[in-house]
Formats: C-alpha cells, sequence, structure tokens
C-alpha cells in the first residue's frame, strides 16, 4: 500500500522534521508558496450589529451550520 505520492500542486505545503536536544521530533510546516498564491477575501464580514438591526424586525431566521461541513472532506480510497 502506497501512503505518500509526490505532488506538482501549488497548494503544496513543505514539512521539516527536526530532531531536538531532548530527542523529541519538531514538527515544521512552510507556508509560503500557498500564502503567495492566495487571494486576499475583497468582501470581509460585516460588524454583528449592523446585521442584528437588520434582521430583528423579521419573522423567520435560517441558521446554517457550514462550520462542520467543511471539515468533511471526500477522500479517494483508491489512490
Amino acid at each position: 500500500m502506497k501512503l505518500l505520492k509526490k505532488s506538482k500542486s501549488s497548494w503544496i505545503l513543505s514539512v521539516v522534521l527536526i530532531s531536538k536536544k531532548d530527542k523529541s521530533i519538531k514538527f515544521y510546516v512552510d507556508y509560503k508558496k500557498p500564502n503567495a498564491i492566495t487571494v486576499e477575501d475583497a468582501h470581509p464580514l460585516s460588524v454583528i450589529n449592523n446585521i442584528i438591526d437588520k434582521i430583528k424586525e423579521k419573522k423567520y431566521y435560517i441558521l446554517l451550520d457550514l462550520v462542520n461541513r467543511y471539515w468533511q472532506v471526500e477522500i479517494n480510497e483508491n489512490l
């Protein structure tokens, strides 16, 4: 079974494992490459007070939980 595969993605992260004096291992990740191609969000979140003022007299409210969905990434086990 092959666990690692070489990637040519622009989003690849360089990982380095360093041995410390106490024989433990320190894990480093270099985010320079993905940060260089990341586009800054042009639409920052609104101030919560302004949002509450806009919806305070509405009859219906909907809550979407997108936090949990973000971490549900599909994995292809046939690689």
